[in-house]
C-alpha cells in the first residue's frame, strides 16, 4: 500500500477514509513536526484514527476549535495507545461542538512515542470487547475524560442521539510529529537487487584483476 503525504510542511491529509480500529488506522507519513490533520467525517458512524508519533507528552495538544473545522460537525478526540489502550478523550470544548485535547490534560504517567489519535462524531463512543465505554461517560461535562475501561477497542457504541452530523475537520496539533515512512515490499527488493547485483560486479572485478596479476 501506498502513502501519499499532503503538500503543506507540517501538516498531514487523510488519504480516502482512514479506519476507525487498530488494523485500519492511517498512518501520518511525514517528516519533522506535525501541525494539522485534515479529513473529514461523512456521517455519524465514520471514525478516522490516526498512527501519530508524540515527541513531547507534556506539552502534547490536539484540538477542532478552529475555523478549519465544520462549524455544524459535532467532533469527539480520543487518544490511545497503540495496543488500544484510553488514553484521554474530549467532546465538547468552550460550549461548542468543538473538541480540545489541552496540552498536559492527558496526565503525565505515558511519555512520548506512537500514539492513535481518533476524531470521530460526539455521538458515537469507543467501546471495548465486552461493549464497556473506553471512556468516562460525558455527562454533558466539557472536561477531559480518562479511561473508563482497562481493555482494548473493538468497536463503538451510539448514544441514541442522531443528528446530521458531517463535515470537514482540521486537528491542531502541538508537541506532536509525523511517522517516518517505510519503504514498500517492492522499494525493499529493489534495493537488495541493487545491493546484490553491485556485489556481484566487484566479485567479478576482483577475480578479473587477481587474474590480470597472475
Amino acid at each position: 500500500m501506498g502513502f501519499t503525504t499532503s503538500a503543506l510542511a507540517g501538516s498531514y491529509t487523510e488519504v480516502g477514509d482512514a479506519g476507525q480500529l487498530l488494523g485500519t488506522a492511517q498512518s501520518t507519513v511525514g517528516t519533522g513536526a506535525l501541525t494539522d490533520i485534515f479529513g473529514s467525517v461523512s456521517d455519524v458512524h465514520d471514525v478516522d484514527l490516526y498512527l501519530i508519533n508524540i515527541t513531547n507528552f507534556a506539552a502534547f495538544s490536539a484540538s477542532t476549535v478552529n475555523s478549519g473545522t465544520d462549524a455544524f460537525l459535532d467532533t469527539q478526540l480520543f487518544l490511545l495507545t497503540t495496543s488500544g489502550k484510553a488514553v484521554c478523550a474530549n467532546d465538547n470544548s468552550g460550549g461548542g461542538f468543538q473538541s480540545l485535547l489541552g496540552a498536559g490534560s492527558c496526565g503525565s504517567s505515558l511519555g512520548n512515542g506512537q500514539y492513535l489519535l481518533g476524531i470521530g462524531s460526539g455521538f458515537y463512543d469507543p467501546v471495548d470487547a465486552n461493549n464497556v465505554l473506553l471512556f468516562a461517560p460525558n455527562n454533558g461535562q466539557e472536561s477531559v475524560r480518562g479511561p473508563n475501561s482497562a481493555f482494548a477497542l473493538a468497536g463503538y457504541t451510539d448514544n441514541g442521539a442522531f443528528d446530521p452530523n458531517f463535515g470537514a475537520y482540521d486537528i491542531k496539533l502541538t508537541g506532536a510529529a509525523a511517522v517516518s515512512a517505510v519503504p514498500e515490499p517492492a522499494t525493499v527488493a529493489l534495493m537488495l537487487g541493487g545491493l546484490a547485483i553491485c556485489g556481484l560486479s566487484a566479485s567479478r572485478r576482483q577475480r578479473s584483476s587477481t587474474k590480470t596479476s597472475v
